[in-house]
Parts: structure tokens; C-alpha cells; sequence
């Protein structure tokens, strides 16, 4: 398997909001695949589609317990505690922020496997990357969740041009 490009911010993918995936076929296994290898060579624990330029809504994670394949996935219930934790991202080199978060969240997904509908409860950190990569799916950043100061600076280390 080759390693896929991952989308840089300024990237007009990573703004768009996906599509749901109608069909789990082979095409879809092997990117989710591509994308796990992806994730691991970039030394990330999660990475979304439109990172690597797709329009779906697929996300993959490995936050130290094993891979983990999100195929539609929603938010059906979420915690009202919010945990401020700090995030990077593949798409946003050198860059770390700290960001509130939900402490746990149910999830409804796709099973890659078997197709059918699965619900789990996810804590700590794969809490974090889980809602970190579905706000991916929605276009959204990381840096679109600090203050203007903090996202200045980000971009700052970015080497884009502030307007």
C-alpha cells in the first residue's frame, strides 16, 4: 500500500462537509486501509478523509488500543463536562492548541466488517480524537475553536499569509 498525500491547511477540502458512504465495498476497505498506514507513518491517532482529499465521511484511530474505523459516524449522546486538552493535527504542522471538549461520547457508526449499525461510549483521549476527526467530516478545525488571538498565532506558525 502506498502512503496518501494528507491535505494542508488552505486545502479547500478540508473545509467541505462529507458525504455519508452508501455502499461498504472493497474501494472503501483498502482507502480505509491506505489511511491507516497514512495516519501511522504521519505519527497521528486519527485521520479523517478529507485529509487525504476524499468527500466521505470515514475516519480512522488508533489512540493506543488498536485501529479503529469510523464509517458515518454521528454523535448520539455526549457528556456535559467539558475537558480542555490539547490537540494537534496532521493537516496543521506544528501546531498544538488546547481545546474544550465533551469527556465521553456515544457514537453511532457503520461497521466496516459487517455493514450493520454499532453504538459505543468512548472516554479520554479517544474521546477527543473521535470528536477531533467527526469535526473534520463537518469542515471544520481545530483553530476554528480558539479565540482570534490564539488562532493568529497558529497561523503563525503556519507560514500563511494573515489577512
Amino acid at each position: 500500500m502506498s502512503k496518501m498525500n494528507i491535505k494542508k491547511f488552505g486545502d479547500s477540502i478540508l473545509r467541505v462537509k462529507c458525504q455519508e458512504i452508501k455502499n461498504i465495498d472493497d474501494q472503501v476497505k483498502k482507502t480505509a486501509m491506505e489511511m491507516l498506514e497514512t495516519m501511522y507513518q504521519g505519527r497521528g491517532v486519527g485521520l479523517a478523509a478529507p485529509q487525504v482529499g476524499l468527500n466521505w465521511q470515514l475516519v480512522v484511530i488508533d489512540a493506543g488500543k488498536g485501529p479503529l474505523v469510523l464509517i458515518n459516524p454521528k454523535i448520539i449522546q455526549k457528556s456535559n463536562i467539558l475537558v480542555k486538552g490539547e490537540e494537534g493535527c496532521l493537516s496543521l504542522p506544528n501546531v498544538s492548541l488546547k481545546i474544550k471538549r465533551p469527556s465521553w461520547v456515544e457514537i453511532e457508526n457503520r461497521n466496516i466488517k459487517t455493514d450493520n449499525i454499532q453504538k459505543f461510549k468512548a472516554e479520554g483521549l479517544l474521546a477527543r480524537v473521535i470528536q477531533h476527526e467527526m469535526d473534520h467530516l463537518e469542515g471544520k478545525l481545530i483553530i476554528d475553536k480558539v479565540p482570534f488571538w490564539e488562532k493568529w498565532c497558529a497561523l503563525g506558525k503556519l507560514k500563511i499569509k494573515r489577512d
